[in-house]
C-alpha cells in the first residue's frame, strides 16, 4: 500500500519573500515498496482535487519542494506531492499545504509644502496602504525622514496613517515617507517621499530711527528721519519681503502705509503723535510673518503763554 504522507504546515509569506521548503513525511519510501518511486510536484489556486495541475520546473520532481518566489502572484497556492511507482498506474498524493503569499500596496501620502520655522505640519494620506492575497491582514506604519540627502530615520509607528508635527520641531528643509507592514509580512513597501521645505527664522527687532542721534520727540511739521529695524532680520535674508504700519492712537489698529514696502522708511513729516511698526514675511508663506516692537514719534505741544502789557 503506498501512503502519501503528511506535508509542512501551512505558511502565510511577504511578496518576494521564499516559502518554507515543503516536506512531506510518514509516507511510503523505496526501502518498503518494490520498484522506484517517482515524484511528482503539483499544485493548484482553488484546492479541488480535480484542479491540481503538475508543476513544470526543475525541482518538480524531488522528495521536497521550495515554491517559486512569490513576487509572480499573491493570493494562496495550495500544493501537494503526487507518488507513483514506475510501471504501475498506482499512485497517491500527500496532504495538501497553503502558501499564501500577501502583497502590500503602500498607498500614497501628500504634504509637500513650504512651512514656517519651528511651525507644526501635518503629513496627510491620499490612500491608506492595503493589502492582497491575505485574510484579515492588519496594517501598521513607520514614518521615516531624510535631511539634507542624509539617511533615513524613523520618526514614528502605529496604526495612524497620517504623520503630526508640533511646532518647536522643524527648523530645516525634511522629506518624509511612509513604510507600510501587515500581520504576515515584516517586510515593507514605501510611498514616495514628499518634501517639506522649512523657510528660515524670521527675527522681529524692533523700529528706531536709523539716525540715533535724532530725538524721538520732535515739533510738529517736521520730519523725525528715516525708521529702520534693530536686532532683526533684513534684506540679506533671502525672499523676505515687509510692509509698514501706523496709527495715531495707542487704542487704534495699524493701518498699512501705501507703496511702504522697503526695509526702511521715510515717513515725512508729521503733525501728530505717531506709532509705527514693520512686519516682516515671506511671499512663499504669508503666515510666516513677525511685527518688530513698535516705536512712537511725540509731536512737542509748545505753549506759547500771553503777554500783558
Amino acid at each position: 500500500e503506498l501512503i502519501g504522507g503528511t506535508i509542512t504546515a501551512d505558511q502565510t509569506i511577504c511578496v518576494d519573500e521564499t516559502p518554507t521548503t515543503l516536506i512531506v513525511t510518514t509516507a511510503t519510501n523505496s526501502s518498503t515498496v518494490s520498484g522506484n518511486l517517482v515524484y511528482k510536484w503539483q499544485s493548484s489556486r482553488t484546492n479541488i482535487a480535480a484542479n491540481f495541475q503538475d508543476i513544470d520546473d526543475r525541482f518538480d520532481s524531488g522528495l521536497s519542494y521550495v515554491p517559486a518566489n512569490s513576487a509572480t502572484a499573491t493570493g494562496t497556492t495550495y500544493y501537494r506531492r503526487k507518488m507513483t511507482i514506475t510501471g504501475s498506474n498506482c499512485e497517491v498524493f500527500s496532504d495538501v499545504s497553503a502558501v499564501t503569499v500577501v502583497g502590500i500596496n503602500p498607498g500614497t501620502i501628500n504634504g509637500t509644502q513650504t512651512v514656517c520655522f519651528n511651525g507644526p505640519v501635518t503629513i496627510g494620506s491620499s490612500q491608506d496602504a492595503t493589502t492582497t492575497g491575505g485574510i484579515a491582514e492588519q496594517i501598521s506604519y513607520t514614518w521615516q525622514q531624510q535631511i539634507n540627502g542624509g539617511p533615513w530615520t524613523n520618526v514614528s509607528s502605529g496604526a495612524d496613517p497620517t504623520l503630526s508635527i508640533n511646532s518647536g520641531i522643524l527648523t530645516q528643509t525634511t522629506s518624509y515617507k511612509r513604510l507600510a507592514f501587515s500581520t504576515a509580512c515584516s517586510t515593507a513597501t514605501e510611498t514616495l517621499a514628499v518634501e517639506v521645505t522649512v523657510l528660515p527664522n524670521i527675527i522681529a527687532g524692533e523700529v528706531q530711527l536709523t539716525d540715533s542721534n535724532l530725538p524721538t520727540v520732535i515739533c510738529a511739521g517736521t520730519n523725525p528721519g528715516v525708521l529702520g529695524v534693530v536686532n532683526g532680520s533684513n534684506s540679506s535674508t533671502t525672499n523676505l519681503r515687509f510692509q509698514w504700519y501706523k496709527k495715531n492712537n495707542v487704542s487704534d489698529p495699524y493701518i498699512s502705509v501705501v507703496n511702504a514696502i522697503a526695509e526702511t522708511y521715510n515717513p515725512g513729516t508729521l503733525t501728530q503723535t505717531t506709532y509705527f511698526t514693520r512686519k516682516a514675511f515671506y511671499d512663499e508663506n504669508t503666515s510666516c510673518q513677525v511685527e518688530a516692537t513698535e516705536l512712537r514719534i511725540d509731536i512737542a505741544i509748545v505753549d506759547a503763554g500771553t503777554i500783558t502789557g
